[in-house]
């Protein structure tokens, strides 16, 4: 069986797992295509239309060219070991319901310019490119697989007790403790956690309101929070007085006016904290 197969699918139109160009031992994308890359020529004239435009003629070269759009769509509506393949231009002309002479017209006129190919399903050539993507998709998906963690990371109690101990907040425990097997981490990691842990309790989002905003410990771990930026900005004591700048209204607590020495500051006091 004779089909027909669009030329350099790969380099020009096929993208990876990641919705990127695709690379050279790259799997394709295992679902079907929503959108196809094109080349930008913006108001340029490529090679391959110039070809075309001197084969089909001006008044049949954009019907040409809308044949071959529709030929895209074709062929990235299809798995993945068969994308880049149309059918021939009596299925085509069904597809677009137009005459077939149209259609033959203008698979003749992509053959020359060498935008499509015609490719045998039984060809040894098909078959050997059809077990290179497979084998393309098979070491993709074992080269993202992640790693298993060891069960002693996963089951450990005591990792998991230094932490619970350490937060502040002991909230759904059970929640807690899948979130800390879902992490799986070691002494590296969970001493970075419990050092986190130890700075964002001096932050003001977690003392106000005695901790009222202190995230659950299951969506601490979920997020990934002992990443998260601490304002380091000096926390004033309740007693601290309240100083208002005659330059600029703005208010800064007394701590904080040796930063700025030549402003000329008035003592407003707020009777506790701000």
């Amino acid at each position: 069986m004779a089909v027909y197969r669009i030329t350099e699918w790969d380099e020009r139109y096929e993208v990876s797992s990641d919705n990127r160009p695709l690379k050279p031992g790259q799997a394709r994308r295992v679902s079907r295509l929503e959108y196809v890359r094109l080349p930008v020529f913006g108001e340029k004239l490529g090679k391959g239309w110039r070809r075309m435009w001197r084969l089909a003629g001006k008044r049949e070269a954009l019907q040409v060219f809308g044949v071959f759009c529709k030929l895209l769509e074709i062929a990235a509506d299809k798995c993945a070991d068969e994308r880049g393949l149309v059918p021939g231009p009596d299925d085509v002309a069904d597809i677009l319901e137009v005459p077939v002479q149209q259609v033959v017209t203008a698979f003749q006129v992509l053959e020359n310019v060498s935008w499509i190919e015609a490719v045998s399903l039984d060809s040894a050539e098909f078959s050997e490119n059809r077990i290179q993507i497979k084998s393309n998709q098979i070491k993709t998906k074992q080269d993202n697989t992640p790693p298993t963690p060891s069960r002693g990371s996963v089951c450990d109690d005591s990792l998991f007790s230094r932490f619970w101990q350490a937060y502040p907040k002991k909230k759904a425990k059970d929640a807690a403790r899948k979130a800390f097997a879902k992490r799986a981490p070691n002494e590296a990691l969970l001493a970075t956690m419990l050092a986190a842990i130890a700075d964002q309790k001096r932050a003001d989002s977690w003392t106000r309101e005695k901790g009222r905003y202190i995230p659950h410990p299951a969506t601490w771990l979920n997020g990934g929070c002992w990443d998260d930026h601490i304002d380091s900005e000096v926390k004033p004591s309740c007693t601290e007085a309240v100083y208002t700048c005659y330059d600029c209204g703005r208010q800064r607590y007394e701590s904080q006016m040796e930063k700025h020495p030549t402003a000329t500051w008035t003592h407003r006091c707020k009777g506790g904290c701000r």
